[in-house]
């Protein structure tokens, strides 16, 4: 058994572990850069270097064209495919599978959004969930996308919302069945399952076999949850579940925003307080007064436009790597206001501030292990994965944190990522 540490976290390694390989080869290298010589006397242009030429990266927009061409079973040269036959299949699967353009309203030209997906080194997790009704993906292919393309986490089956996706892909529904059970989740009254619930325990298999009745109850469900595929995967389940949910648990998204809103606060505060000490200036304290400090520290050697708004996160030279990631003041205001999904990359980017600048430990071994605690738990309370090394973000930010000054790296290699040269 080989092991490798990052902080606190443990990795086992195995030679007969293929899924491990990735992983593996991302540990070893996060390692190897932080320990060399180059990292202790210039970790700014060390992590810019590993991030721009030595980090293994296949662009979003290479692997999507990869997937249509493979799926589309095309017999020319990959090479020779234009980008115009990609859009024009992405297009048509789209309105053959009656699938929308975006979850949300958005201004842009679907041609251009078309574009965009398959020029982009990464998306959001809304993306792939789109693509997977788009171009009527099945639950695997959805889930290789999440967790080998974007390198996030799975399907959040405790999420309503990722838990109907999930079992509309595996049926192959369209988007019309997820939104009418997403409807049903939203309306439905607590005592509509009175009827159905029973505290049979599942077997693991499909229900037509074991002759379990449908059930909302919590015993049944949470005696399911280690074979819970096999019964959202039923029609019949799907309905009982998602009461269950609604039942026992709280919205997740609701969760989600308040733990937002908790880290939001103590980052504005941090930034407010680094603001006043460089300026002099007594800040209002507004919440959107907060999002202009946390973008104006964060990103303080990033350009800006005649608008004073920040460069176009596409040119940067890591736009595959962390552009997607950056966190804005305009994306802050949104999740402030509920017009956006949290994702964990905000958490992990406002949680990387508060270290940076709040956090005082005499080794940064000991700062970085506390960030991983900490931040690892919050994400475990949002249903999410606790840090993952393989992601390039979240490589990026715990190369930061074992650094003597964190925050000055971060805008350092942000900075550099914009050099004309």
């Amino acid at each position: 058994m080989e092991t490798q540490y990052i902080g606190n976290m443990t990795f086992n390694f195995t030679k007969s572990l293929r899924d491990y390989e990735y992983t593996k080869r991302s540990v070893l290298d996060f390692n190897r850069v932080v320990s060399s010589k180059q990292f202790e006397r210039m970790d700014s242009e060390t992590i810019f270097r590993y991030l721009s030429e030595e980090m293994e990266i296949v662009s979003f927009g290479d692997y999507l064209k990869r997937y249509i061409y493979e799926r589309a079973s095309i017999t020319e040269p990959f090479q020779q495919i234009p980008e115009e036959y990609y859009a024009d299949y992405l297009s048509d699967s789209f309105t053959m599978n009656r699938a929308p353009h975006s979850f949300t309203p958005v201004r842009a030209h679907w041609g251009n959004i078309v574009r965009r997906w398959l020029r982009s080194g990464s998306v959001k997790r809304d993306t792939v969930f789109l693509l997977g009704f788009g171009l009527n993906m099945t639950e695997q292919d959805v889930s290789m996308f999440l967790t080998k393309v974007i390198k996030e986490q799975d399907f959040r089956l405790s999420d309503p919302r990722e838990a109907i996706f999930w079992h509309c892909y595996h049926l192959g529904l369209p988007y019309a069945e997820a939104l009418a059970l997403m409807h049903y989740y939203e309306t439905a009254e607590l005592t509509d399952g009175a009827s159905h619930q029973s505290d049979d325990i599942p077997t693991g298999k499909p229900v037509e076999e074991s002759g379990e009745t449908p059930s909302s109850s919590p015993r049944f469900w949470e005696s399911a949850q280690k074979a819970l595929p096999v019964y959202l995967s039923n029609p019949k389940m799907i309905k009982p579940y998602l009461l269950w949910l609604k039942t026992g648990q709280k919205d997740p998204q609701e969760g989600l925003s308040h733990e937002f809103e908790l880290i939001y606060k103590r980052a504005a505060d941090t930034a407010r307080a680094v603001v006043r000490e460089n300026k002099g200036l007594d800040q209002s304290g507004s919440k959107l007064s907060g999002a202009f400090d946390i973008e104006s520290i964060l990103y303080s050697g990033t350009g800006r436009t005649d608008g004073k708004n920040l460069v176009s996160a596409s040119k940067s030279l890591l736009s595959k790597q962390i552009g997607i990631k950056r966190l804005s003041r305009q994306r802050l205001s949104l999740l402030l206001r509920k017009q956006a999904r949290v994702e964990r990359s905000d958490i992990i980017t406002l949680m990387f501030l508060i270290y940076a600048v709040s956090v005082e430990k005499e080794w940064p071994t000991e700062r970085l292990t506390e960030f991983i605690d900490e931040t690892g738990a919050i994400l475990e309370r949002c249903d999410m994965m606790g840090i993952y090394p393989v992601n390039p973000y979240e490589c990026f930010v715990l190369m930061c944190l074992l650094t003597e000054e964190p925050l000055s790296v971060f805008n350092d290699v942000w900075e550099m990522s914009y050099a004309e040269d």
